[in-house]
């Protein structure tokens, strides 16, 4: 028993001593200095937290791995070797994926850049990394929001292009992995062990029943991170050869239970290639990189990927406890949702996929996203045939039931019946029937239920989808490269950005000690407080204070241009997740418990939902704001077709890779010091300024570089960086806060959603006589900046197209949900979409091409026909030749007939052609938007 342990961080070795089991590799890497490695989500999606470990290939051979660090628990480093990119390169000798990424303009805010090198630095030492669809896979589960794509996958393509024969790393890999000895590793609370031999692993799984198995950690560290769940006992089985082993004979495939996914893919080797394409579209390689085949088939999650195909392979799983071993059927293994057949003292030791031919075999995966996304419905399908009779079949399918299950009834009506399109179609009605699927946030029951039937019938038509199921390509014009040839300046923060040592905001919160803030939100979407106890969270270890509406000593305010945004809820909330307290201690884990311990007792009050709600109830945050040009009465009267609607449109999440991020220190003269990712710096200083009861040059601000922003941290940093000064007005002493992903989500402003109705006359060849609309914004419970952007939705509404007449009427509507803030297109887009559905609906009315009705209403000609509803003249309008000039260049004719044929040779799946103008207003109605700077 040990309370410390050792592990290689960038070539030197690390002591471990007094950190929790269920720490994060990420949270010990910012604590340390190497505060390259960012936290986007926590939960091992966005790729920012991307680090590499030596570890072996399924064959033996060493390689670098790319991890999660976000989620690899900070015990299962022990003995190994950890690469982050400060250990990748330099400012002042860059690793060649580093100096790729500067030459080809990779980066942008760079927020999400570290995370990228360490995906390419991976890819740049494996063999035989040549395929495009390779180069894809490598990259996929990194995000980026606002470089786009293409330049970060040159870069990684100019690296492997240009390889080092010889450098250390290179070297490194003809040594052998680092061994994994056993661990036994204990502080007061907690212990991890890591046996290394099967008889001792199954010793502790009798000694110990209620201890959690890990491996990867690939859910147990978002379940720790999201859920705030706690183990205090933790064995790991990567350590233990058994588990680890694949080995191939004739007859199967035997996979160790704690083999990884990526592992399992170098060793399939062209076997099973539904089994490899599902592997393809299983998160993502950092992922698959630690995650175990064992791991993803004991949670028993009915939506989990690989239960679905290998219940189709007929795989049996091999149990084992002191008591003996036996085997299992996979089939027979699920007995519920999220439980299996295992024993408490019983593990999992390894999986046996039989090579048992087949004619007819594949598996399917939809989702709302092709990669590193959860599984809508999954299907795995096997068929053996004798001459034209079905002589076995097994049906798997995930998503549609408590646990991933065949369908026995569908089978059963299979055997012996021919392969032809009536049995099908029979096979089909009872397979509609076979499962009771749910609605979720995912899908609905329909939907699921539909797509049963439908993969199934995609089975039997042999049909692939390139979305799904096709490589994904990069297609770049001729025009790209000597674009990209005339930018000689690099970007002047990209060394720092590849290298790590671009520092922001919480990096700088990371070097020094702060205190930490949680806080504490609202659960009801509108209601009174009836009761506020923060005593019991108060007295909690680490807590220095909590912090409510009556500890603010000027005014409890943060908004950007009405005082109707409360710091704190003050005796009601208005949306869910509205701020109600924030607990300051010293360490994040002290402050989320504490702030579950925060007493909070309402009286719900009804609640206002949508815009179109709003418009129901008349809430309403503005006055009405009209736009008339024309008589719009008589020319609707006098139009020959007529037509009217209603229209929602959604909001959007800005989703910066960087949260909102703030510190704070106070000074020895009553000043103020504000670290803020903002795009508003002297916003900030006066919110301070009065929440504080300060003067503003008592304040200052600095915002340094920001990790992506979209209008996002216009106004929204106001009240995080108002928390931050608080906190260290009231105790002295600098804090700091970031954002949980989940948490910036709930409580920050987003992308406005609209709804509104219309009323559009047109001619019988298609051309606009006159439209009335009304537009009404979700603006939330505070004003915010929604004013602006519902005008700038009232004068985006024409697009590019003339306006007869017209009366817009722009309204933002007051509801119980997240003030609604700016986001890039302020409004615009919102406008444009209004004008967009009218013609569509028109093309469709007519029987008319929508491109052929939106050329004949652009703006054209002089005067009337080529001035805006609002009355400004548009100068030098090449609207109609830029029309004309792009549908030559992109043989939008041509390619329509291409379509018109190819739809009618496939009745179950379509293409379609669109081409759309847009328009870019620069104007804002609040004119201090306009200001340069």
């Amino acid at each position: 028993m040990s309370t410390h342990f050792e592990f290689t961080l960038n070539g030197r070795t690390v002591q471990v001593t007094d950190e929790s089991t269920n720490k994060s590799l990420l949270s010990y890497l910012r604590g340390t200095g190497c505060t390259g490695s960012k936290e986007g989500c926590a939960e091992g999606d966005c790729g920012a937290c991307t680090v590499a470990v030596v570890d072996r290939t399924a064959s033996g051979k060493t390689t670098y791995r790319a991890i999660n660090s976000c989620i690899a628990l900070l015990p299962s480093l022990a003995g190994r070797e950890v690469i982050t990119v400060e250990g990748i390169g330099t400012p002042e000798a860059l690793h060649p994926v580093q100096a790729a990424m500067v030459r080809k303009y990779g980066s942008q805010c760079g927020y999400c850049t570290p995370g990228f090198i360490a995906s390419m630095f991976e890819g740049y030492y494996r063999e035989n990394l040549e395929e495009g669809w390779q180069v894809n896979d490598q990259l996929n589960g990194n995000l980026c929001r606002c470089t786009g794509y293409r330049p970060i996958r040159e870069a990684f393509l100019d690296a492997q292009q240009n390889r080092a024969s010889e450098d250390p790393f290179r070297e490194r890999l003809a040594q052998a992995p680092p061994a994994l000895d056993e661990v036994e590793y204990t502080t007061a609370s907690q212990r991890w062990l890591r046996p290394t031999t099967l008889a001792a692993l199954l010793e502790l799984r009798s000694q110990h029943p209620e201890a959690v198995l890990v491996c990867g950690a690939t859910e147990l560290g978002v379940y720790i991170n999201k859920a705030n769940k706690r183990y205090p006992l933790l064995i790991s089985t990567e350590a233990v050869p058994e588990l680890s082993r694949i080995s191939r004979s004739d007859e199967a495939l035997v996979v160790g239970a704690s083999a990884s996914l990526t592992a399992l893919e170098e060793s399939l080797a062209g076997d099973f290639p539904q089994l490899q394409k599902m592997l393809l579209v299983f998160a993502s390689r950092p992922i698959r990189n630690r995650a175990s085949l064992g791991g993803n088939l004991v949670t028993a999650s009915p939506i989990g990927d690989m239960a679905p195909v290998l219940l189709s392979l007929g795989a049996t799983v091999q149990l084992a406890s002191q008591r003996g071993t036996r085997t299992v059927e996979l089939a027979d293994f699920f007995v519920g949702y999220r439980k299996t057949v295992l024993a408490a003292d019983e593990i999992m030791v390894s999986v046996t996929i039989p090579r048992a031919a087949a004619r007819l075999a594949a598996s399917y995966k939809v989702s709302k996203r092709r990669e590193l996304d959860i599984a809508i419905v999954s299907a795995g399908f096997w068929l053996d045939l004798e001459g034209d009779k079905v002589s076995g079949a097994r049906l798997a399918y995930g998503g549609v039931a408590a646990m991933p299950s065949r369908a026995l009834k569908t089978e059963a009506f299979l055997l012996g019946k021919p392969w032809n399109a009536d049995t099908v179609a029979s096979a089909c009605e009872v397979l509609a029937g076979e499962f009771a699927p749910i609605d979720d946030v995912r899908a609905g029951a329909a939907f699921r239920r539909g797509l049963i039937v439908s993969l199934f019938e995609k089975f039997w038509l042999g049909e692939e989808s390139a979305a799904q199921d096709g490589p994904l390509d990069f297609c770049v014009g001729p025009g790209y490269a000597e674009a990209e040839a005339s930018r000689a300046l690099k970007h002047e923060s990209a060394i720092g950005h590849v290298t790590g040592t671009a520092i922001y905001v919480d990096d700088q919160a990371s070097l020094r000690p702060m205190l930490e803030i949680w806080p504490v939100l609202s659960t009801q979407g509108h209601a009174r407080i009836l009761k506020l106890d923060t005593s019991l969270a108060e007295k909690m270890p680490g807590i220095v204070r909590v912090l409510t509406a009556q500890d603010v000593p000027g005014i409890n305010d943060i908004g950007a241009l009405r005082q109707d945004e409360a710091l704190f809820a003050d005796g009601e909330v208005f949306f869910h997740g509205q701020i109600v307290a924030a607990v300051v201690g010293r360490t994040l884990e002290e402050c989320k418990t504490a702030a579950a311990a925060v007493v909070v007792e309402y009286e719900a009050l009804p609640q206002i939902r949508s815009a179109r709600q709003a418009w129901e109830q008349s809430s309403y945050h503005t006055e009405p704001h009209i736009i008339r040009r024309g008589d719009v009465e008589a020319a609707l009267q006098a139009s020959p077709h007529l037509l009217s609607g209603e229209f929602d449109l959604g909001g959007q999440e800005h989703f910066y890779l960087e949260s909102q991020a703030a510190w704070a220190e106070r000074g020895d003269d009553g000043d103020m010091f504000v670290c803020s990712s903002t795009q508003h710096p002297s916003e900030i200083q006066a919110v301070v300024s009065h929440v504080l009861h300060v003067p503003r040059n008592k304040v200052v601000v600095e915002a340094p570089r920001m990790g992506g922003g979209f209008g996002g941290k216009e106004t929204q940093g106001n009240g995080f960086a108002a928390l931050v000064a608080l906190a260290a007005w009231k105790t002295g002493k600098p804090a700091r806060i970031q954002l949980d992903r989940d948490i910036d989500m709930v409580v920050t402003g987003k992308r406005h959603p609209f709804w509104g109705k219309y009323e559009v006359g047109f001619d019988g060849e298609g051309r606009l006589r006159g439209v009335r609309a009304t537009l009404i914004s979700d603006g939330g419970w505070a004003l915010d900046l929604s004013e602006s952007i519902n005008d700038r939705a009232l004068f985006h509404i024409d697009n590019s197209y003339y306006l007869p007449a017209a009366e817009v009427t722009g309204r933002v509507g007051k509801t119980n949900n997240c003030s609604f803030t700016a986001y890039r297109g302020f409004g615009g887009p919102q406008g444009m979409i209004y004008i967009e559905e009218m013609l569509d609906r028109i093309a469709r009315h007519l029987g008319l091409p929508p491109e052929v009705v939106r050329e004949r209403n652009l703006y054209h000609g002089s005067g009337e026909s080529n001035t805006t509803h609002y009355g400004q003249p548009l100068e030098d309008n090449r609207i109609p030749e830029i029309w004309v000039s792009l549908c030559k260049q992109a043989r939008f004719s041509e390619r329509r007939r291409e379509i018109a044929a190819w739809n009618s040779a496939h009745p179950q799946r379509k293409r379609g052609l669109a081409i759309t103008p847009v328009k870019f207003g620069i104007s804002f109605t609040a004119s201090f938007l306009n200001q340069a700077g």
